[in-house]
């Protein structure tokens, strides 16, 4: 099996929701059942070359399997802060794409300017909070009783 990671383009748009939508659907992790394009999905589907954003995308043959974004984050605009989400196919875990997808991700922020990345998942999903530490994430708060807040500060950090 050849697995490509690459940016989003927009003939990706309809194997990125599906799979956006097989993993909502599938997993307790994700914040909604299916696909709800925030105003920043909207931006990144619609201007895929834009250099406010990062979206990946990993393709077994022609299927969307697993996705990576990173994007500014709302109401932070002094701070040069993105947020980052992802997902996998449940076939396609375990098989380190998370952390090399994370690692691009780091590496994009840390080159356009970005000082933090920030997400938030489940205490509880130690696959995921597994991938983030090994990537250099930290717990930075806990928002509620069921989300994490973690970050990654860029200065120094190596990407590699």
């Amino acid at each position: 099996m050849t697995l490509q990671i690459r940016p989003f383009v927009s003939d990706d748009r309809s194997g990125l929701v599906q799979a956006i939508d097989a993993v909502c659907g599938e997993s307790r992790w994700m914040c909604t059942v299916r696909f709800e394009p925030t105003p920043a999905w909207t931006h990144a589907l619609e201007e895929p070359r834009c250099p406010c954003h990062l979206l990946l995308v990993v393709k077994d043959a022609e299927h969307v399997v697993s996705w990576c974004r990173a994007f500014p984050r709302v109401g932070r605009s002094n701070a040069r802060e993105a947020t980052l989400g992802i997902g996998l196919l449940p076939p396609y875990r375990d098989r380190g794409i998370g952390i090399v997808l994370v690692r691009r991700s780091l590496n994009w922020a840390q080159n356009v300017g970005y000082q933090c990345v920030r997400l938030t998942t489940h205490p509880d999903n130690a696959r995921a909070i597994h991938v983030f530490t090994c990537c250099g994430f930290a717990s930075t708060q806990r928002i509620a009783e069921d989300v994490l807040e973690m970050s990654c500060y860029l200065a120094g950090l190596s990407t590699a």
